[in-house]
This record gives C-alpha cells, sequence and structure tokens, in this order.
C-alpha cells in the first residue's frame, strides 16, 4: 500500500503522466529553481543563510550523542561493578559454604559438648538442691528428735519433782501426825499422872 502512494506521488495526470523526478531535472536544466515544500529553501541557500542554526544544532547533536555515550558507559560501569559484586558474593557464598561443610562435624562435636556440659551442670545443680533438701529435712527430723527429748526429759523432771514433793508432803504428814500423836501420849500420861496424884492425895485423906 505504501509502495502504491509512493508511486502515485510521483506521477500527475494534469503532468500527462510524465514522471515528477525526470520534469524536475529538465526544470532544473533549463535554469528554473524547483521550490522545495512548505516553502524550504535549497541546502546551499540554507546554508549560507542560517550557518549558526546548522552548527547550533550539530552543537546539539554532538552533546545529546556525548550524553547518551555518557549514560551508555555510566550503566556499563554500573553493570560490570553490579557483576563485581555478584561474582564476590557468590564467591563468598561459595566459600562459606565450604568452610561450613568443613566446620560441621567440628561444630556438631562443641555442641555435643555444650550440651552435655550443659546437662551435667543441670544434674549436678538438682543434685545439689536435694542434697541440701535431704540435709535440711534430716535436720528438721534432728530438731524434732532433739525437741521430743528434752521435752520428755523435763516431763520426765516435772515428774521427780512433783513426786519428791508428794512424798516430801507425805513425810511431812506423818512427822506432824506422828507429833501429834507423841503430844497427845504425852499429855494423856500427864493427865494420868495428875490424877493418879489427885487419886493418892485422895486416898490418904481417907
Amino acid at each position: 500500500m505504501l509502495r502504491r502512494k509512493r508511486v502515485a506521488n510521483l506521477f500527475r495526470p494534469r503532468l500527462g503522466g510524465v514522471d515528477l523526478r525526470i520534469f524536475r531535472d529538465n526544470f532544473e536544466a533549463l535554469g528554473g529553481t524547483s521550490e522545495k515544500p512548505k516553502g524550504k529553501r535549497s541546502p546551499s541557500e540554507t546554508s549560507v543563510a542560517t550557518p549558526t542554526y546548522v552548527s547550533s544544532k550539530r552543537v546539539r547533536a554532538k552533546k545529546r550523542l556525548e550524553q547518551f555515550k555518557d549514560g551508555v558507559s555510566l550503566i556499563e560501569q554500573i553493570q560490570q561493578s553490579a557483576n563485581a559484586d555478584i561474582t564476590k558474593l557468590l564467591v563468598f557464598f561459595r566459600q562459606e559454604a565450604g568452610r561450613r561443610a568443613d566446620s560441621e562435624p567440628e561444630r556438631w562435636r562443641e555442641e555435643r559438648t555444650e550440651r552435655e556440659s550443659a546437662e551435667k551442670q543441670d544434674w549436678e545443680k538438682r543434685e545439689e538442691d536435694r542434697r541440701v533438701e535431704l540435709a535440711a529435712a534430716e535436720a528438721r527430723l534432728n530438731q524434732l528428735r532433739e525437741d521430743d527429748r528434752l521435752h520428755r526429759e523435763e516431763e520426765a523432771k516435772k515428774e521427780v519433782a512433783l513426786k519428791q514433793e508428794r512424798d516430801q508432803e507425805r513425810a511431812d504428814e506423818r512427822r506432824r501426825h506422828e507429833e501429834r500423836m507423841e503430844l497427845q501420849r504425852a499429855e494423856a500420861r500427864q493427865r494420868h499422872e495428875q490424877m493418879m496424884i489427885l487419886l493418892s492425895k485422895l486416898g490418904g485423906s481417907t
């Protein structure tokens, strides 16, 4: 379709279907000047009339090209740096994996040793706590036994003292009773003697 449009543009029915390129060449050979579309000047006239515009356009194009090259260089540097960092990371991870693989048995032994040491310390602590509790229980039991012994001794002493006190009271009562009996006997003897004296006096007077 595009090809057909281009061919149609090269031929004008008003000019008898002549190829416009041939017509333009013949016209310029006869001394005519062909007018550019939209009133544009020929390259020679444009270069003579506006050298500053062309040079500035070239400068801008060159500057854009340099900026583009700088951007491409920066992107390449970033990519190279990223690739280098990725390579370093891969090397580091590979070395780290190798180191871990080499140190894994040693780490397992260390962990087992630490675990056994921790379990031993925990067991020793439990045993120490158990011994302390057992010693405390034995101390409490011994104290209870000692308190019971002292209590029994105190009760025995109290019983002995009470028995001695009762014995002393009975002895005192018996002594007082004997003293009363002795006094009564003495009084009875005295009355008997007085009565005998009185009877003897009465008998002598008769």
